[in-house]
């Protein structure tokens, strides 16, 4: 199964940043309970969550001709979890784009409140390589909303 972590793109500029929203749903609140743990988006998914909107971020860049895969996650903190209702808002920065690599670097709050940060490396590949264009295309128009 392939998860869907945003629920909206926001704002986008090619090459140089995008802006997206990933709230909390039922399934995922409840995914640690079976582990005894109190309900809460685990930090891999919503370090995940940041991961898919670098990676639309090289889409939509690329006229839908590369993706990107995660090579590396640095300095990644997690100031608080996510609960129930709770949305994170990620900006995602490109700080260098070098050959077929991206460093971005990852800002979320919620509530207007730091939560998570850290950088990413992402290394671009062809999307033919991985699926095809045209669905992801028409993803891309189902979720991105410019906010005014």
């Amino acid at each position: 199964m392939r998860w869907r972590l945003l629920d909206r793109i926001t704002a986008f500029s090619p090459w140089t940043a995008i802006h997206g929203r990933k709230a909390t749903s039922l399934e995922e609140y409840s995914l640690l309970a079976p582990l005894g743990r109190e309900g809460r988006l685990p930090e891999s998914l919503l370090l995940e969550s940041a991961v898919q909107l670098g990676r639309w971020l090289a889409l939509k860049s690329s006229g839908f001709q590369s993706t990107c895969l995660l090579e590396s996650a640095e300095r990644f903190s997690f100031l608080r979890p996510l609960g129930m209702g709770d949305a994170v808002g990620w900006e995602i920065a490109v700080l260098a784009k070098q050959n077929e690599t991206l460093t971005v670097r990852c800002a979320g709050q919620c509530r207007g409140e730091p939560i998570a940060h850290g950088t990413l490396g992402l290394r671009l590949v062809p999307l033919a390589d991985l699926e095809a264009a045209e669905p992801v295309a028409m993803l891309w128009e189902e979720l991105f909303r410019a906010e005014a």
